[in-house]
């Protein structure tokens, strides 16, 4: 069985949530992307990637478990 897209609308509004940030362009100063970028993984034009989650890793200090359980929609509010 295919795995179903990711969703990253969970993940990314948990990160704007815990790190008090505005909206999604500031989320996306904060991972060095453009809001654009993000505007169009909501949408589901554009998977998330390797490169964005490091980047999430990194910038925000969450860990891998909890952005693929984000990704897949499950809201944990830790």
């Amino acid at each position: 069985m295919p795995k179903k897209p990711s969703n990253p609308n969970a993940l990314f509004d948990t990160i704007i949530k815990e790190s008090g940030l505005k909206n999604d362009a500031a989320l996306a100063r904060s991972i060095e992307s453009i809001p654009a970028t993000i505007s169009n993984m909501r949408a589901g034009r554009v998977q998330i990637g390797a490169t964005m989650i490091i980047r999430i890793m990194e910038n925000h200090h969450m860990p891998l478990a909890r952005i693929k359980r984000l990704l897949d929609g499950v809201v944990d509010y830790a």
